[in-house]
């Protein structure tokens, strides 16, 4: 309480007063009142005002322009400033038409220091004008937001590829159908897509049979090689034998808490899967060594993620990594819920639209709407960058019958050998009324022999054998 007048200094100073009859508010005489900083005075008219508190030997400083801060970070700072002290400044008829700078000439010395001043600053009531202004602009987007909420949830979608065949618009034929049958509650909104054009179709055609037999030769799924060190105890490779597949999303499943980890990997699995544990038991040694056999957490461990975060609490008792790792081995059920070709998906790494990352967060999505207590996972790795590397690639090609399409194959394929040998005979070429020429070999083709026939203009020449096969000229 802040009361202005001498009524408290009537009592004596050496006045006992018990500690029950004791007032809980104090009360302050002087001309003014601090409190953190703000300061409490009283004006010309008798009435309580508020103004911004400067220390003894308070100093004001602020960013110079010249440092390496963003155009806009530098721009919100005098703005700050501006509006903090507006805020807490009492608008009076004595101060109403004074500017920042008369009011608190501290606050624009260190402004102008660091050149980030405006040209002209603005009055308290100038102030008091564009905060009234953004609260009443926020209370509009409020109501209209709301507004389209609830319109938004009565509105039906049609989805409508892009095509110039309706004549009228879309749009238009569905109101008229809407009031022809007396659907008012229907409100269509209009989601608007394109379709693959013809170009488009036959270009992914064409890459998809130019890939056909080509792999990375870096990247490519190979056998199982597990030994004793990584096979479980009854001598089963713990990944079924997909150990070095590549470019995979996979599942981590704690058999005891029935928990899971949804994962992606461009190296192979088993070696993810061991860096997985070996993470584990870095959270184990960071928390044990910082703070002791009460860590809980991460345990300090910058690089820790869910996995290894609930995997740790639950091998808390190991002293070891290689007790650790005997201990996952037993405890986890790793499976691929989803492969993709390295090449195709290396494409859109290090995108929004990363493939082997959609397939990830996807998963995650699916899960976390089931059932969000068993998925180890935390939620902003839906919402997190694509953390997949580029490379190039050194790519390979497998034995291919053909570029043809595999499903309806066409008999230029291998697969069918040719019963006779029905290559024409070169060697014997017979021109109607030519002499036969010795340099022609086996090779020579339909083409050469026209150049024959050109050569030999002098006679007149209609068609050339070839080993029993006629070519017009």
């Amino acid at each position: 309480m802040v009361q202005r007048g001498t009524w408290y200094s009537k009592i004596p100073a050496k006045t006992h007063i018990p500690r029950k009859a004791r007032p809980r508010v104090s009360a302050v005489c002087s001309d003014s009142f601090r409190s953190l900083d703000t300061e409490l005075y009283w004006d010309r008219n008798e009435n309580l005002a508020f103004r911004v508190h400067m220390k003894t030997n308070q100093q004001l400083k602020y960013l110079n322009k010249g440092s390496a801060h963003t155009r806009a970070c530098m721009k919100a700072i005098p703005h700050g400033v501006l509006n903090r002290l507006g805020k807490l400044t009492t608008v009076s008829s004595t101060n109403e038409q004074m500017t920042i700078d008369q009011l608190y000439p501290d606050h624009a010395t260190a402004l102008r220091t660091s050149n980030i001043a405006p040209r002209k600053f603005p009055t308290i009531a100038h102030l008091r004008h564009l905060r009234e202004t953004n609260l009443r602009h926020k209370e509009e987007t409020a109501k209209t937001t709301e507004k389209e909420t609830v319109t938004r949830s009565r509105q039906t979608y049609f989805c409508i590829g892009v095509s110039k065949i309706w004549g009228a618009p879309i749009w238009l034929r569905l109101k008229k159908l809407r009031n022809e049958h007396g659907l008012k509650w229907l409100r269509p909104s209009i989601s608007y897509h394109r379709f693959p054009n013809l170009r488009e179709k036959f270009a992914s055609d064409l890459t998809t049979k130019l890939m056909r037999g080509i792999y990375d030769n870096d990247r490519k799924d190979q056998s199982c090689n597990c030994n004793v060190v990584s096979k479980r105890t009854d001598g089963t490779c713990m990944y079924n034998g997909n150990c070095r597949n590549v470019n995979v999303v996979y599942e981590l499943k704690d058999k005891v808490t029935g928990k899971a980890y949804v994962g992606k990997t461009q190296n192979a699995l088993k070696t993810r899967t061991s860096t997985h544990i070996g993470d584990v038991w870095q959270v184990i040694f960071h928390g044990n060594t910082k703070y002791g056999e009460d860590w809980w957490g991460s345990g300090g461990y910058k690089r820790a993620d869910a996995f290894a975060i609930h995997m740790a609490d639950e091998c808390r008792e190991c002293t070891s990594s290689n007790q650790v790792r005997a201990k996952l081995k037993e405890r986890l059920a790793v499976r691929i819920l989803w492969k993709g070709d390295p090449i195709r998906c290396l494409k859109s790494a290090c995108t929004l639209s990363c493939r082997i990352c959609m397939e990830e967060r996807k998963e995650i999505c699916k899960r976390w709407r089931e059932c969000k207590g068993l998925l180890m996972n935390k939620k902003s790795e839906i919402y997190g960058s694509c953390t997949c590397k580029t490379r190039f690639h050194r790519l390979q090609r497998r034995n291919s019958n053909g570029t043809d399409d595999g499903h309806v194959p066409e008999n230029c394929h291998d697969d069918f050998p040719l019963t006779e040998d029905t290559t024409p005979d070169y060697s014997t070429i017979v021109p109607a009324g030519l002499p036969q020429d010795p340099n022609i070999t086996r090779d020579a083709g339909p083409n050469l022999l026209r150049a024959i026939a050109v050569e030999h203009s002098t006679r007149t020449v209609s068609r050339i054998e070839v080993g029993g096969t006629a070519v017009e000229v």
